[in-house]
């Protein structure tokens, strides 16, 4: 062979593979070439069959339209790590398609933007066998499904490999009650998985938000869980079993469980639940507040709990009030747990229910379970309506018992844990004189102050500490005022909840500088509004969150030497 035949072959095996763009319409053909949107084909499911047309690297881009009707989309053949196969709405398009299917080695798929809406089983299913990240779930509506959102399992001996679920809203799942396992938002059952699970928006769902469950240890090994809005689910927030040496951090767990109804004794569900081999997981950074039963129940471990913040103070809605002789309620139940060298450091624990039988920090169904774990540097409080100065909110059912933080303390556990009002602002950050603020333990996490406070959120002298839990959410006048201003003195969003823009209004009595920013749930700045002198009178701002995950945001107004605050939830 000639040596310049030899440098062009060689420099064509060098070259990457091409990738191609290719269309899908309603009113398009499967005989079209699909190379432009104005000779589209007319279904998904022929761009991803055998004989391929497309291949690895290819992006699919559907037209404006509602795909309902073409049922399931089972892709037939995979890309490569290097080159994923991308399925997405054409520009702005929305798209509906009933669900999709991923069978045995089917791998490297990204679907972004895309509306997954009331099929006759889950939107998503996942089956058998896969590669690592071998699938990309990004900024799609996973909803109204008669099963689950997201529906992952395999066979025994199976690995599902790794996938990630990111910037997505799943709501309103479980629609038919035949359908078995039905209504959690993101399932997963097998022998191995792992996920990436990020900042999204789970609400409403049948039954759980987030569910794991297993038959063996390493199931969900390395699973990562965090800043996600987890709202509503009828039975619990997250159930882990068979997760290990996982992450789950940064979370928003908000009235979970409290529509369940299983009867037997059973009235409403937990927000989070760890068991059947969940070991070495660490859980920290939570807020978890107002489920219907228990906020969590750790019967797993050894497994590690920093810097959350659980607050109980509702109910299950179902039977309200609950009876005396139904079930107790507390912060925490400790219940069944063998193992030993769990760790519970820097955690706030609060039950402001008043209730006989159900005001507890802590129940603890054998003292031995309790003991064999590592306790140190929480905060407890719990209404006292016994008179007591220090209630005595640990229950221990064997040797049956109530205990004190001071008796449990003189045995040894609970070094640095402290008694007292955590002293909230309305969304669960500390107050400047709240007993948590540097009074935690040095986990290695950033902190500010002189040492790590306890609870989900740092103080930040930034952050607003004029409004607290025991407040209106609208501000309260000052001094000379009537509380009967009009409501367009205050902050307020249209629409709320809004989809991705909405409209920020507020009132100025004078002129002066003025600071109106956008936060997360965590007290981080996602956009700055406003920052400068306005005039007097009524002013509007446009804000954009496209770029934005769906979930619970809080908007900022700093004005005439006082600070308004507006929650704002966005759902895409």
């Amino acid at each position: 062979m000639k040596p310049a035949v030899c440098l062009i072959l060689l420099l064509t095996l060098a070259l990457p593979a091409t990738s191609a763009t290719y269309y899908v319409a309603l009113t398009g053909s499967n005989q079209n070439s699909g190379t432009t949107p104005q000779s589209p084909w007319r279904t998904l499911q022929y761009a991803l069959s055998l004989p391929a047309p497309t291949g690895p690297g290819d992006t699919i881009c559907l037209l404006e339209g509602n795909y309902l009707s073409d049922g399931s989309v089972t892709p037939e053949f995979s890309g490569t790590p290097d080159q994923v196969i991308t399925v997405r709405p054409y520009g702005d398009a929305v798209v509906q398609i009933s669900r999709f299917r991923f069978e045995n080695n089917i791998n490297y798929y990204r679907l972004h933007g895309l509306r997954l809406e009331y099929s006759d089983d889950s939107g998503i299913i996942i089956h058998s066998n896969h590669a690592e990240n071998f699938l990309q779930v990004d900024s799609c509506h996973i909803s109204y499904h008669d099963c689950n959102g997201i529906y992952a399992y395999g066979l025994p001996g199976s690995n599902l490999g790794s996938f990630t679920v990111e910037a997505c809203t799943l709501r309103y799942n479980g629609q038919d009650e035949t359908c078995g396992d039905r209504g959690t938002a993101i399932a997963i059952f097998t022998t191995r998985s792992r996920a990436f699970i990020r900042r999204n928006y789970i609400a409403h769902n049948e039954a759980k938000g987030i569910s794991w469950s297993g038959s063996s240890p390493q199931y969900g090994s390395g699973t990562v869980v965090e800043y996600n809005t987890i709202l509503d689910n009828k039975e619990s927030g997250m159930d882990l079993a068979w997760i290990d040496s996982s992450v789950i951090r940064y979370n928003l767990l908000l009235d979970n469980g409290r529509r369940d109804d299983e009867g037997g004794g059973e009235y409403g569900d937990k927000g989070i639940q760890v068991f059947s081999g969940a070991t070495h997981d660490t859980i920290r950074h939570n807020l978890i507040r107002s489920s219907g039963h228990y906020e969590f129940v750790p019967s797993a471990g050894p497994n590690y709990w920093y810097n959350n913040t659980f607050v109980r103070d509702a109910q299950s809605t179902f039977w309200w009030p609950m009876p005396q002789n139904v079930v107790d309620a507390a912060g925490i139940l400790f219940s069944s747990i063998t193992y030993s060298g769990g760790e519970f450091v820097n955690n706030i624990i609060v039950n402001f229910l008043s209730q006989t039988n159900k005001r507890y920090c802590l129940e603890i169904s054998e003292w031995d379970d309790y003991d064999r774990q590592v306790w140190h540097h929480n905060l407890y409080y719990t209404v006292n309506d016994a008179g007591e100065a220090m209630p005595r909110a640990f229950k221990i059912y064997d040797p049956a018992q109530l205990a004190t933080l001071h008796e449990l303390i003189q045995v040894g556990h609970e070094r640095g844990s402290r008694w007292g009002n955590p002293k909230f602002t309305m969304d669960f950050h500390l107050q400047s004189d709240s007993p948590a603020r540097d009074a935690g333990y040095d986990l290695g996490y950033a902190y500010k102050g002189k040492a790590p406070d306890m609870g989900c959120f740092e103080f930040d002298e930034d952050y607003s500490q004029d409004r607290t839990l025991d407040q209106e959410i609208e501000p309260q006048p000052r001094q000379g005022e009537s509380a009967s201003q009009p409501d367009e003195r205050f902050l307020l969003n249209y629409p709320n909840p809004f989809n991705p823009v909405t409209t920020v209004r507020y009132h100025l009595d004078q002129s002066g500088p003025v600071d109106l920013a956008v936060y997360d749930v965590s007290g981080r700045e996602m956009a700055r509004l406003v920052s400068g002198w306005r005039e007097a009178g009524h002013h509007e701002v446009r804000f954009d969150a496209s770029r934005l995950a769906s979930g619970l945001y809080v908007s900022r107004l700093n004005a005439e030497g006082r600070t308004y605050m507006t929650k704002m939830m966005l759902v895409k």
